[in-house]
C-alpha cells in the first residue's frame, strides 16, 4: 500500500493524471526501463563495487569563481568500510541479540535489491541509501562490542573519522584548490581519479 501512495500524487496532475488503468501497466514500463541495455558511462559501476567505493563520481572538477574546484562524491572511509565490518558484526552477534539483528539487516535490506535487480548501468550514487544504515550498525556494533580491550576503541573511531571528514572536505564541497593536479593528494586509488 506504501508503495501505490507514492503514486497518489500522480492522479492529480493537470496534465496527463495517472488513472487506476494507466497504474499497473506504468510498472510494467518503469521496470522494462530499468532493465534496458545503455551504453558504457565513464562513471558507471557495478553493484558489487559500490561498498568499496571502488569507483566514486566527480560532479565538478573544473575551474570556477577564480581557483580550480573538485566535487567529488565519496564516503568517509571510515564510516563506509568500517561500516561493513560493523554490519558483518551485528548479522553475527545478531543471532543472540535481535537489535543487533535489524541494525545489521537495515543495511542488508536497503542494498540487496541493487544486487537483484538486472540493471544494466548503476552509479555508486546508488549506494547512498544504503550507505545510510551503515552509522546504525556502527552505533550498535560499538554498543554492543566496545567493552574490556576495546573500551576506547569507539572514541578513537569516532577521532579518526571526523579527521577523514576535514582531510577530505576540500574535495567535497568545492574549495579552491591549488592546481588543476590537486586533486592527486585525495586520490587513494587508481580508480578514484
Amino acid at each position: 500500500m506504501a508503495y501505490f501512495a507514492t503514486f497518489l500524487p500522480a492522479f492529480f496532475y493537470r496534465d496527463d493524471p495517472m488513472t487506476l488503468a494507466k497504474l499497473l501497466p506504468f510498472q510494467a514500463t518503469m521496470y522494462a526501463q530499468q532493465t534496458q541495455v545503455l551504453p558504457h558511462h565513464t562513471y558507471q559501476s557495478d553493484w558489487w563495487t559500490w561498498p568499496l567505493m571502488i569507483r566514486p563520481i566527480w560532479y565538478l572538477y573544473e575551474p570556477a569563481d577564480g581557483a580550480m574546484r573538485g566535487i567529488l562524491m565519496l564516503g568517509n572511509p571510515a564510516v563506509m568500510w568500517g561500516g561493513l565490518i560493523a554490519v558483518l558484526a551485528c548479522v553475527w552477534g545478531g543471532v543472540r541479540n535481535g537489535r543487533l539483528l535489524t541494525a545489521g539487516l537495515l543495511w542488508v535490506a536497503a542494498y540487496l535489491p541493487w544486487a537483484i535487480i538486472p540493471k544494466s548501468l548503476g552509479f555508486f550514487y546508488y549506494y547512498y541509501v544504503p550507505s545510510i544504515a551503515l552509522p546504525i550498525a556502527l552505533a550498535a556494533a560499538w554498543d554492543r562490542y566496545a567493552h574490556g580491550k576495546l573500551k576506547y576503541w569507539d572514541e578513537g573511531f569516532l577521532v579518526m573519522t571526523f579527521g577523514l571528514a576535514v582531510y577530505f572536505f576540500p574535495i567535497l564541497s568545492a574549495a579552491p584548490l591549488a592546481n588543476d593536479q590537486a586533486f592527486q593528494h585525495w586520490m587513494w586509488f587508481s580508480t578514484w581519479p
